[in-house]
């Protein structure tokens, strides 16, 4: 009976250790399911099929195809596939391009132009010219920016070019930061050189320098890291018998030496020079060396480096190293790949965003293209083989393989097979494995009440040096930004929660001022790994987006100005500019700030007499802007649009206002100064209301200023009897009063009194009217003493604000 128990159990346990392992392999050997793109071109591009020549993707899923046709037709056609599904047709008539690079001889009569996105309207084109075509001397390399219309923007030459030369460009792990181009030579020093291109499609040199002789484009591979340096790895293959380094000769035939060496030679962004490290050494001589291919890692940290191998008999391996951009290896692996081993077979690996890889072989005799997905630990997702043309991945895991005229309804179409490859990790929408959730979530829509931003990630983290940055979208090509945020800075505002997996981030009141649609950017390295401090990756354009919502209704307030001052830099440099320069100097700064706050540029206005801050000991120059105010209420009052311009001089360095020509030079100190207040809102609102009662009192005024008194004196309780008079006016008008008895009460004493000792008859008139004024001087005189006494035992203060009430306090903290 015991017997059976146990053996009634152990069955148990290994059906359930059965159905686990379904339930995990399952998945990964469910054959992919294929969807199809397909499109008809409106013309005929040269009598031939057009065919999918290249492909590029944006950071969102955009995707820019090249496609071309008889190379006689020399047109750069690009089809630009929204992720809604639209497709753009742009046919670009590339100027100064010669014809031989549409087909050039010496590469089987191919199309030898290449392109890269840099921005969503900035292509850079690589292309070669010559003085000679048939004199192999005369090549030279150039690269072009332009637009999607087809405009130039800028164009530099990359310098001669041999037809044994290879040349590969790669782009930084952000595109704002550029790309580098490595020229690999044979007969002469191989190079590389860093560019930017920066928002007016202009190219920026930067660092250059050599790398290793015994690097080849066929034993290397060039990547940007996740920390937004490059690198190159390569294996020297030290069973080479054509090996000429003495010690790498010892190497080969010392049985116990390694058999071949993979290092990786760190690049700096902008750094002249660089490193080098020695990543993994192969001990197994039976493994033969067939290609490396290394990039940043999508779902763990660090960088992941790919040797690929074959074993006689045993198929195909890959040898997977994870590695930090300080070198220290996190994980190594070894993976058996089971596809064919062809001789002359070339093969490439790529990682996919969300886990797993993708290997594709291709032989110069076969006309096909054999691909094959593997999972993170190899596992092979069955796929059909054989297609023909390219790939393209997608940043959501999505493969795109291109056919060339196989099953097309028409001889004037070309189409993608779309593959939805499973992903190892969950995807939020954020094309990041690392993020789980942030607010605003993606596609939502907020209003005013949003002060914070946050991000929700899967494993703890800690802060770093990326920026956040906000980006308000005008339309599908143009970007404004709304905020830069570091949170490394003395002034952030960030805070981490939850177990350090949540990052709160405090925003600036006008960061979001008029409805429409927005976006932010997370550059890498944001964030770091909180075990290994390795950087994470960010969240690319146009992909976190959302909708704000304004419908605040503002109050009316009144026209007023305020002041601006200038660093002293600023301030010589201003005063060294021509009249009419200065003029446009603060022009271009109006028109900055009101970009910055978004108002109408129409609402500010300058002076036009500038003076030197008389509270600076360095002389710096104050420049006046007068704000004009609005009557709709549903745009930005005086006082919210003195707040604002305020704090984003004070944070100018996370707004607009730090990135000016003209505002940079504002002094972030001074902020914006508004001018004192003559009138308090209780007052204007008062005066509003009783302006015709107001204007009487003050043309009676002119006899005796203390007739003001009474519209503040709560005269039978009736409201237009109490004009809430400041103590600054209050106090005004009793000094008016006092200053009344010296210049009119006794004075006109002393005239009737002159007057009765001078008349010969004496009315009695004249004679009452003497007494009167004597009596009303008396009274004056007693009363103000008795006002002087109250005052010196209780000071009437006067606010600093003037003569109608306090000045508010407008610099308001973030």
């Amino acid at each position: 009976m015991w017997k059976m128990r146990s053996i009634s159990r152990n069955l148990f346990i290994k059906v359930f250790i059965l159905i686990i392992i379904i339930l995990c392999i399952y998945p990964l050997n469910t054959k992919a399911q294929i969807r199809k793109i397909s499109y008809t071109e409106v013309i005929d591009y040269g009598g031939v099929p057009p065919h999918v020549w290249d492909a590029r993707t944006y950071d969102d899923g955009t995707v820019v195809v090249r496609i071309i046709g008889n190379c006689s037709y020399e047109m750069f056609s690009l089809r630009i596939i929204n992720t809604d599904g639209t497709i753009v047709n742009k046919d670009i008539k590339l100027e100064g391009v010669q014809q031989f690079n549409y087909c050039f001889k010496y590469k089987n009569n191919n199309d030898i132009i290449k392109y890269e996105l840099i921005r969503k309207n900035q292509i850079l084109v690589l292309y070669y010219n010559a003085t000679d075509v048939d004199d192999a001397n005369t090549y030279e390399e150039y690269g072009i920016i332009i637009d999607f219309d087809g405009k130039t923007y800028d164009k530099t030459s990359f310098g001669k070019f041999k037809f044994t030369d290879q040349v590969e460009v790669e782009l930084n792990i952000d595109r704002e930061k550029g790309f580098i181009i490595v020229k690999y030579s044979e007969d002469e020093t191989s190079t590389w050189q860093q560019y930017k291109v920066d928002s007016d499609g202009k190219f920026i040199p930067l660092a250059k320098g050599v790398i290793d002789n015994n690097i080849t484009i066929d034993n290397s591979a060039i990547f940007p890291t996740v920390d937004g340096d490059y690198a190159i790895a390569y294996y020297e293959d030290l069973t080479n018998n054509n090996n000429n380094n003495s010690i790498n000769a010892i190497k080969a035939i010392d049985s116990l030496a390694p058999k071949g060496e993979l290092f990786v030679e760190l690049i700096g962004y902008n750094k002249n020079g660089s490193t080098t490290f020695l990543l993994y050494q192969n001990q197994y001589s039976e493994l033969i060396y067939s290609s490396v291919f290394c990039g940043f890692n999508y779902v763990r940290v660090g960088q992941t480096c790919s040797l690929i191998t074959t074993k006689s008999r045993n198929g195909n391996y890959n040898i997977k190293i994870n590695f930090l951009s300080s070198g220290s290896i996190v994980l190594s692996s070894n993976f058996h790949y089971n596809f064919p081993v062809i001789s002359n077979m070339t093969i490439v690996l790529r990682n996919l965003p969300f886990g797993g890889y993708l290997v594709s072989s291709s032989t110069k005799a076969q006309n096909f293209l054999y691909i094959f997905l593997f999972t993170e630990n190899g596992t092979s997702i069955s796929l059909q083989s054989n297609i023909v043309g390219n790939y393209l991945i997608l940043p959501n895991n999505t493969v795109l393989f291109s056919r060339i005229g196989m099953n097309s309804n028409s001889y004037n179409s070309w189409n993608f097979d779309v593959i939805d490859v499973p992903k190892s990790v969950d995807d939020n929408g954020y094309l990041n494995a690392n993020i789980i959730s942030t607010y605003p979530e993606i596609d939502s829509s907020v209003g005013l009440g949003i002060n914070n931003i946050s991000i929700n990630y899967n494993h703890p983290i800690e802060l770093s040096d990326g920026r956040l940055l906000i980006y308000q979208l005008l339309d599908d090509q143009t970007i404004l930004l709304r905020q830069n945020i570091s949170c490394t800075d003395d002034n952030s505002k960030c805070k981490i929660f939850n177990n350090n997996k949540n990052v709160i981030i405090q925003i600036f009141r006008f960061t979001f001022g008029i409805s429409g649609n927005y976006f932010i950017k997370i550059e890498n390295n944001f964030v770091k790994d909180i075990t290994y401090k390795e950087p994470l990756l960010g969240v690319g354009a146009h992909i976190w987006k959302f909708n704000f919502i304004n419908e605040k209704k503002y109050d009316i307030t009144r026209s007023t100005s305020g002041l601006v001052r200038l660093t002293v830099p600023g301030t010589k440099y201003f005063q060294n500019l021509s009249i009419n320069d200065q003029d446009q100097f603060v022009d271009q700064l109006l028109n900055d700030i009101a970009e910055t706050v978004q108002i109408q540029l129409s609402r500010l206005s300058k002076s036009n007499v500038n003076q030197i801050d008389p509270s600076s000991n360095q002389k710096q120059l104050l420049i006046s802007i007068f704000i004009e105010e609005t009557k709709n209420q549903y745009e930005k009052d005086v006082n919210t649009i003195i707040r604002d311009i305020n704090d984003a001089i004070i944070y100018k360095d996370q707004t607009l206002i730090g990135m000016g020509d003209s505002t940079t030079y504002l002094d972030s100190n001074y902020g914006f100064v508004p001018a004192r207040e003559n009138m308090r809102p209780e007052f204007f609102h008062w005066f509003t209301k009783n302006f015709r009662l107001a204007s009487v009192f003050t043309v009676l005024s002119g006899a005796n200023v203390e007739i003001l008194s009474i519209l503040g004196s709560n005269l039978a309780g009736l409201k237009i009897f109490q004009a809430p008079f400041s103590n600054s006016a209050k106090s005004i008008i009793f000094w008016g009063g006092i200053t009344n008895i010296f210049i009119e009460d006794i004075p006109q004493v002393i005239i009737q009194i002159l007057f009765e000792f001078n008349s010969i008859t004496y009315d009695i008139i004249p004679k009452l009217t003497l007494y009167t004024s004597v009596i009303n001087l008396t009274i004056n005189i007693v009363g103000r003493l008795y006002q002087v006494d109250r005052s010196v035992k209780r000071p009437v203060r006067s606010g600093p604000g003037g003569l109608f009430g306090t000045r508010p306090d407008w610099t308001v903290p973030i």
